[in-house]
């Protein structure tokens, strides 16, 4: 204890000196006609009257004066605040009850006219000191709580907003200071939330001896009849109302969005949500939020999203005890409260219901529970409606759902990313829906397609090529409509699969039936439109090669309609003419599905068919790109076919192979590749150098994997003088759309660039687009060599100019084709045979770490000192544009290291010995893994451990959490004694720890500080015993000494079991380096009901959000699709 501890404050002669000074420096930092060097001057005293002594005096006299403005009282409060967090340990008792009873005043003096702000800093100063001295010397803050309660409506948001962070930091916040004291605090918070009835009937034998209640009722009575009461006729005002509302919702959802409950806390807590009492009260609440999309009352309107996703977080907990549920609670009402929430035209308001019935069908509980079955109907109907393409509708649009999508989202990138997660739970639920109820809901929906087809230009001008629109209504109408079929079969293909031999067969077949005869007469209809027309063939082959697989010559009624699925063109509409293009290349596609699907019967009929596909080759192909892919039809049914005789197999594909083979043979084409400049004449770009220096363009292409990729370095321009670099690069750029980031829709940058075709820029795309081709398909025949296993991995003298081929020029790719190549090698890596490792492995994975380690620091590099520098004049989209393709890329190759390292065991979550031992256990047992492979050669080792420790300091979040549990579990594969163990061990006990501290001091990573607190912890328990480097760099830091270090580590030792407790310590000991918050920098937010968005919705506003049924793992994570150009 220091000696200023013991120092009285009320006797403090220089404390009235010093806040008339305080009071000075804000003066001059808020006025704005004080001059810099006075307001820096002010703000440098303002920084250090925080530690004096008798700082929280100071500010108790400038917080509790209400003559001050708001914004002077705040500073005061944060000198409290600072107090309470930085220097409640070194004060005497005395001193810590000084500080209680000041906070407590100011939570007395709080009235309904203060600023939110000022009202939400005194909770959080009460939460500070609870989580410090609650239910330790502080008994009575229940009771101090109870009598705020009774006062006016502005003390009782007070006291909900308490309680709502109080359980924030305690159930679900990674707070360390509540974390220290995680199970006495846990306790504390259940005995006041929960009613005295509850534990006398139920629990009686709980211990009571804390004894911290006050009451009888607890807190959650309290909020329920504050809720009875604001729901009354003139109960209150209609602000007053909505604000105590607003408190009670706020305290419930952060209370209900605790990760798990114990089996008595979850009876006494969560199951009288589910009651027909309480689910009725929410519901008559939920109600009275909703507002007219015309005329949003934005209090009102954030209310009814606050309330639907406290319905979510008490909905998340179903899944966690079914058997109390079934033995206590009736959800009729609660699952009808989810259909009226489900409802609401806000998509906002509703997708918390949609994504929970998400959950509940996937259940094995509920899924098909008798309740749950009788909602399929609405379920069904909700979904289809929508499933429309909203961010096809224009803003102006009257759908109320897009004028509520205008109030909640700023930006195109966030309504795409938003739209999709939205969709992607309305196909879910239909999807499951059919699995379970394959009849009756597929007649439901195939009634409610022929409704559509027969009404489709129903209030709508018939069809026009003038002024054609590919987002018109009719178009939006059936697209949204076959989506829900195309869901729907995807569930009753997944209902047939799980169907036993000879299990339901007349009802399959009459299904099977029906599906046939709905097909053939959607085959039947016409239409002129070119995209109605795309969505039928896409629709029919989903049918063929779906639910009527066994059908070969319905798939060929299919295939034949397809074909000839074709409409004249148009000169009088450029938008008219692109739908043509894309319905010929869309029939072509979908036409060599068909022919990999059913070669063995197309065969049997295979010159009607070759004549067929000649003949509309003939008269419809313009160039031999198009003539080779219907060409290619024809040789995947010959290629493809069992039943048919080898020879003549073989002379036919010898026709289609022969003159391939015998370009790949001239020796022309051999000179051309032995020469970057012959490589450029190949592709008629041997004039581009001269042509591109004359009109001071800029053009570069990519290559045939190697003489591709050193297109794209400026140093092979040789003919350029140096200040043409910047033509080059120019050129070189590629122009994309990509879901989440860019602004427009798909369709208007496909509009920009046929606008841009006869341009330099449209020269340009065509000049990268070549490249790009060569390089990609370079990549494609790269894997298909793979594809053949052994005989390619194991072919001599491949690995080293492979791997020369793909790296010695990999960084002078744009950092989306870096992230092309990655997701290329990383297939070809993990499918190595284990016999081909050390022959096939070091070369690739050597070249490529290096060059992605080279590639991302210097692209990040770019990025902090582009963001340093930035101005208002600068272009933000294509920043955010370039750092999402560079997190893009960052996250592709973390990807790559979770495949080679990641043992797949829980790390998170689970105890520090525990993930020892699962570790120790794969080490030993599983050595002929690729990640044993790579963890005993150290060649490859070190650039992939040097990359992971770089990924730590890299500003992506996905990534970054995804390396520090990668990191976590290596940590015991290096504690033993050997030399390599030794050096890796000393690596990280150096280079990896200190970047952790170096991003925990970052306020980038602060919502990632739990996951490298956990790593540091690791690394502190597995190597200490060993070495004592891990020890040293900690005490090298800055307010780190010998004794708190000591205590740090002795407590640490005493926690193993416990990886909050872990991170607790290890976020305590460097508490004076971390990043913080804004609100723990005492800042003053600007109050924003646009930005006011809750981590689920955030969740909801990503294109990264994961999906809740069970998938094969994917490298994209779903929702972004890149069109370059």
């Amino acid at each position: 204890m220091n000696g200023s501890s013991g120092s009285d404050w009320q006797n403090n002669p220089e404390s009235a000196e010093t806040s008339s000074k305080i009071l000075q420096a804000l003066e001059i930092i808020h006025n704005p006609k004080s001059a810099n060097s006075l307001r820096q001057k002010a703000t440098h005293f303002l920084e250090e009257v925080r530690s004096d002594d008798s700082a929280p005096l100071n500010g108790f006299a400038i917080s509790s004066n209400r003559s001050h403005p708001a914004i002077i009282r705040h500073y005061g409060l944060s000198l409290i605040e600072y107090a309470i967090r930085h220097r409640w340990d070194v004060y005497a008792p005395e001193k810590s009850i000084q500080l209680r009873k000041w906070v407590v005043d100011l939570a007395q003096d709080v009235l309904e006219g203060d600023p939110l702000y000022i009202s939400n800093k005194i909770a959080e100063l009460w939460v500070e000191v609870a989580k410090r001295s609650w239910a330790l010397d502080w008994m009575d803050m229940d009771e101090i709580l109870f009598h705020l309660w009774e006062g006016h409506l502005a003390r009782k948001a007070l006291v909900l907003n308490i309680l709502e962070t109080l359980s924030e930091d305690v159930f679900e916040r990674e707070d360390f200071t509540a974390g220290l004291r995680g199970t006495e605090l846990n306790r504390a918070c259940i005995d006041c939330f929960t009613p005295a009835v509850i534990f006398r009937e139920r629990l009686v034998s709980r211990d009571t001896n804390i004894n911290v209640r006050y009451g009888e009722d607890g807190w959650l009575w309290r909020m329920g009849a504050l809720l009875e009461w604001c729901i009354q006729e003139n109960a209150a005002t209609e602000p007053q109302r909505t604000c105590a509302i607003k408190a009670a919702v706020d305290a419930l959802l952060t209370l209900y969005n605790r990760s798990r409950f114990s089996s008595d806390d979850f009876a006494d807590l969560i199951c009288p949500m589910y009651s027909h009492e309480s689910t009725g009260a929410l519901k008559q609440l939920f109600e009275w939020s909703l507002v007219d999309p015309s005329d949003i009352d934005e209090e009102k309107y954030l209310l009814s999203k606050k309330i639907s996703e406290m319905v979510f977080a008490v909905g998340r907990h179903l899944e966690e005890r079914p058997d109390i549920i079934a033995e206590k609670c009736d959800l009729s009402n609660y699952f009808d409260l989810l259909i009226t929430i489900m409802k609401a035209q806000s998509l906002h308001t509703s997708i918390p219901a949609l994504h929970l019935w998400v959950k509940l069908l996937s259940s094995e509980h509920y899924g098909r529970s008798k309740t749950v079955t009788s909602l399929a109907g609405q379920l069904l109907e909700i979904c289809s409606h929508r499933m429309l393409r909203y961010e096809s509708l224009p803003e102006d649009s009257p759908n109320p759902s897009i004028m509520f999508l205008n109030e909640d989202v700023d930006t195109v990138p966030e309504r795409h990313a938003f739209l999709g997660n939205y969709s992607r739970f309305c196909h879910q639920i239909v999807e499951m829906i059919v699995e379970r109820q394959p009849a009756d809901a597929l007649y439901h929906l195939l009634g409610q397609a022929d409704q559509v087809l027969d009404h489709l230009y129903d209030g709508e001008p018939p069809f026009q090529v003038l002024g054609y629109s590919k987002t018109s209504i009719p178009v939006l109408r059936i697209d949204a409509q076959f989506s829900v079929i195309e869901a729907a079969l995807k569930g009753y293909n997944k209902w047939l699969t799980a169907l036993e031999s000879g299990q339901n067969e007349r009802a399959q077949e009459t299904l099977s039936s029906n599906l046939q005869v709905w097909c053939e007469r959607l085959l039947g209809l016409i239409f002129e439109d070119p995209l109605v027309l795309q969505r039928i063939v896409q629709l029919a082959v989903v049918f063929a090669t779906g639910p009527l697989k066994g059908n070969a010559q319905f798939a060929f009624k299919v295939f034949d309609y397809s074909l000839n699925a074709r409409r004249p063109d148009n000169n009088n509409s450029a938008t008219y003419t692109e739908a043509i293009k894309e319905l010929e290349s869309f029939r072509l596609h979908q036409l060599q599905r068909l022919a990999m699907r059913f070669p063995d019967y197309f065969i049997t009929i295979f010159d009607a068919v070759e004549q067929k596909v000649n003949e509309i080759a003939l008269a419809t192909a313009t160039d031999d790109h198009t003539r080779i892919r219907y060409s290619s039809v024809l040789f995947i049914i010959i290629h493809r076919a069992t039943a048919v005789d080898q020879k003549q197999r073989e002379e036919k594909l010898d026709y289609f192979l022969d003159p391939l083979i015998a370009q790949w043979h001239a020796p022309s084409l051999s000179n051309s590749l032995s020469s970057f400049n012959g490589f450029c004449e190949l592709l008629g770009l041997g004039s581009l150098q001269q042509y591109a220096l004359s009109r001071v363009l800029a053009s570069s292409p990519n290559e045939n994997i190697s003489k591709s990729q050193a297109f794209h370095d400026p140093a092979q321009w040789l003919t350029l003088p140096p200040e043409a670099t910047g033509i080059v690069r120019r050129i070189l750029t590629d122009r994309f759309w990509q879901v989440g980031i860019s602004s427009g829709t798909r369709d208007d940058f496909y509009a920009q660039v046929g606008d841009t075709k006869s341009t330099l820029e449209g020269l340009a795309s065509s000049v990268r687009g070549s490249i790009r081709t060569v390089r990609e398909i370079g990549y494609r025949i790269l894997y298909y060599f793979s594809l053949l296993g052994e005989p390619f991995y194991c072919f001599e003298g491949l690995p080293e100019p492979l791997a020369r081929a793909l790296f010695t020029n990999a960084c002078a790719l744009s950092t989306h084709q870096m992230a092309v190549l990655v997701d290329t090698i990383r297939p070809i890596i993990e499918n190595c045979p284990a016999v081909a490792r050390g022959h096939f492995l070091p070369p690739i994975l050597i070249g490529l770490f290096e060059q992605l380690d080279r590639k991302t620091g210097e692209e990040w590099d770019r990025i902090e000192t582009k963001t340093n520098a930035a101005s208002a004049d600068d272009n933000l989209s294509e920043e955010m544009r370039d750092e999402s393709i560079l997190r893009q890329l960052t996250y592709s190759s973390v990807i790559l290291i979770v495949g080679l390292l990641d043992p797949d065991k829980p790390v998170n979550g689970t105890s520090n010995a525990e993930c020892i031992e699962v570790s120790k256990a794969l080490s030993n047992v599983d050595t002929g893994t690729t990640r044993s492979y790579v963890l005993t050669t150290p060649a490859v080792l070190k650039p992939v451990i040097l990359f992971c420790t770089h990924a730590l300091r890299m500003r992506d979040t996905r990534s970054c959490n995804l390396i520090a549990r990668v990191l976590r579990s290596l940590i015991p594969d290096f504690a033993g004694p050997s030399a390599v163990a030794t050096e890796v061990r000393e690596f990280i006990s150096t280079e990896v720890l200190k970047a952790c501290i170096t991003s925990l001091h970052d306020p980038y990573f602060v919502d990632l500080q739990k996951d490298l607190a956990q790593l540091i912890a690791s690394i502190v328990l597995a190597y200490v015993p060993r070495t004592d480097t891990p020890k040293q760099v900690l005490l090298s830091l800055p307010s780190i000494t010998g004794e708190k270090m000591g205590r740090f580590l002795n407590q640490l030792h005493r926690v193993q079991e416990s990886g909050r407790q872990q991170r607790a310590l290890v976020l305590s000991l460097l508490d004076g380096l971390r990043g913080t918050h804004i609100s723990e920098q005492g800042k003053i937010p600007k109050p924003d009901l646009k930005s006011a968005r809750s981590a689920l919705h955030e969740k909801y506003m990503s294109s990264n959000m994961e999906a809740d049924r069970k998938q094969q793992p994917s490298p994209e994570l779903a929702g972004v699709a890149d069109m370059f150009n």
